[in-house]
């Protein structure tokens, strides 16, 4: 919705409010864009911003229903052997495919998105911890949440303009 003409505002005097304007509501400027310099942004560039992050969060959304959400769920025996193996009992599996599969579906429905991303992140997390515990390989087992998490929020800050003005990366000076 465009901003009314300066003509169309008007100045309330009244002795008790003091000299305010009225008539045109306060808008914040568009947040700037990584990829179009001097704070301008295109809509192409936008379109090409938004659709890498749903690639990414696409990505991450199927190797953790795949690879984790349904094991759990489905109480494989690959799923309980590598929870003992980490010292947990093997019949919270379901409870974790549980905690993960609501994490997943706050992160990909659109206005839940940041809620999810924070409880997968505190997830992830606990995940690593598991894994210094049972003393795992540091670039295989150990940091394999922080890759995970790139993915996670990578994918949610390109396709969410207002995760880009909080966070921006700026290029060149």
């Amino acid at each position: 919705m465009p901003l009314p003409p300066p003509s169309s505002l008007r100045a309330d005097t009244s002795p008790a409010r003091g000299r305010i304007f009225v008539g045109a509501p306060c808008r914040p400027a568009p947040p700037s864009s990584v990829l179009a310099p001097n704070g301008g942004t295109s809509h192409m560039r936008e379109k090409i911003t938004t659709w890498a992050g749903w690639m990414l969060s696409g990505a991450f959304a199927l190797f953790i229903a795949g690879a984790s959400v349904a094991p759990k769920l489905l109480h494989h025996p690959a799923a309980t052997q590598t929870l003992e193996k980490l010292g947990w009992d093997p019949r919270h599996t379901l409870t974790i495919g549980i905690i993960e599969a609501t994490c997943l579906a706050l992160y990909l429905i659109p206005r839940t998105r940041l809620l999810g991303a924070v409880l997968f992140t505190g997830l992830l997390g606990g995940a690593m911890a598991a894994q210094i515990r049972a003393e795992s390989p540091l670039f295989s087992h150990v940091l394999f949440s922080v890759y995970l998490g790139l993915f996670l929020w990578g994918g949610l800050w390109l396709r969410d303009p207002a995760l880009r003005a909080l966070f921006p990366v700026r290029l060149g000076k």
